[in-house]
């Protein structure tokens, strides 16, 4: 994949911003999944919920191999590129046999605040739905970034659970763990918990469908294009 070939991502200060997220990956490779998780998010002007969105932090991208005896399911309906290099509709780019032996781990940081809460003081439910949506779909990215493939799509399911209060001030950390990603219909775990006590809040699975992608030639995008828009 050719980090430096996608244009129309938001310019995020790509220096600084790399050395501010930890991990295992190049600094190339952070700075791109930080611009595509700003393209998600958007902006006040263009996106809803962006004046919160904009508060997450991406801190660390970790790619590992995937703990053994762990089974992907083999998707069936998975249909290969023709040798023309365009990708059919509701398919992937590749199968990559590194996307059955990887996983990867991304972790975002934010503070919940008075306009993110509901009348009792605490997150609002639909608050942590909203950030779970891109920070959840930030691992598949992550991922994809990683092989070289398209990890972004748009949502399919999310199976959400609260388990207890986020409250005003909680310092947050909301972490995400591709859990299928072969096949079209790709998977993964999220969960928001507090960075200093590590008690869990919320938790997800977030199921995305990957349309036909407009990431460049080989790569499924096309470089005059952005990434595949996430349904926000």
């Amino acid at each position: 994949m050719t980090l430096n070939s996608l244009s129309g991502l938001p310019d995020v200060n790509s220096s600084s911003m790399a050395k501010r997220i930890y991990g295992n990956v190049s600094d190339e490779e952070k700075r791109l999944c930080a611009r595509i998780l700003a393209h998600f998010i958007g902006t006040p002007n263009t996106s809803y919920g962006a004046d919160i969105g904009e508060k997450i932090k991406l801190t660390r991208i970790d790619v590992y191999p995937r703990a053994p005896n762990v089974p992907e399911t083999h998707d069936p309906s998975y249909v290969t590129m023709d040798k023309s290099d365009s990708s059919l509709q509701g398919t992937v780019t590749s199968r990559s046999q590194a996307s059955l032996d990887l996983e990867a781990r991304t972790v975002c940081e934010i503070t919940v605040t008075k306009e993110m809460c509901n009348i009792h003081g605490v997150l609002h439910g639909g608050c942590a739905m909203y950030m779970m949506d891109p920070c959840s779909v930030c691992a598949l990215v992550a991922l994809g970034v990683a092989i070289g493939t398209d990890g972004s799509g748009v949502s399919q399911t999310m199976f959400t659970q609260w388990h207890r209060p986020a409250p005003e001030g909680a310092e947050l950390s909301i972490i995400a763990t591709t859990v299928a990603t072969n096949g079209y219909i790709r998977s993964s775990r999220c969960e928001i918990r507090d960075r200093k006590t590590n008690v869990l809040y919320v938790s997800c699975i977030h199921s995305i469908v990957n349309v036909a992608s407009k990431w460049g030639k080989g790569q499924g995008h096309n470089s005059t294009n952005g990434p595949v828009r996430s349904k926000l």
